[in-house]
């Protein structure tokens, strides 16, 4: 099975140490795995097993879009679309969001998006 873990980070901080487990508690029961996370980069090793969703600037005109404005996932809507884009071409079988929160995606667009494929979802907030 395809699983798509999300998250803000992968590999750092807390959340992102409880996403590198779970990738590796899926990979050892035979899952692919990629992590999709939100913006601060890491040294990564592995190649094809991670996504970045969003980049800095996306993240930061988000920001000022929420704060300034109260719009949610304001300037994450391109970085969402493509992202959108990425699960339609890699079809996961099953996604499992950590934290969507982290001005990285626009979360009314990606719920929209998984409800109308009828992808499983496990949130673990």
């Amino acid at each position: 099975m395809k699983v798509f873990i999300i998250n803000v980070t992968a590999q750092y901080g807390s959340t992102g140490k409880i996403a590198q487990i779970l990738k590796e508690g899926y990979e050892q029961d035979g899952h692919q795995v990629t992590i999709c996370y939100g913006r601060k980069k890491t040294e990564i090793t592995e190649k094809g097993t991670y996504y970045q969703v969003s980049n800095m600037i996306s993240s930061a005109i988000s920001y000022l879009g929420v704060r300034l404005l109260g719009l949610q996932g304001l300037g994450c809507f391109l970085s969402t679309i493509r992202f959108v884009r990425f699960m339609k071409r890699e079809q996961p079988d099953m996604v499992h969001i950590l934290n969507l929160h982290g001005y990285y995606i626009d979360e009314f667009m990606l719920w929209k998006f998984l409800k109308s494929k009828g992808i499983p979802v496990i949130y673990t907030m």
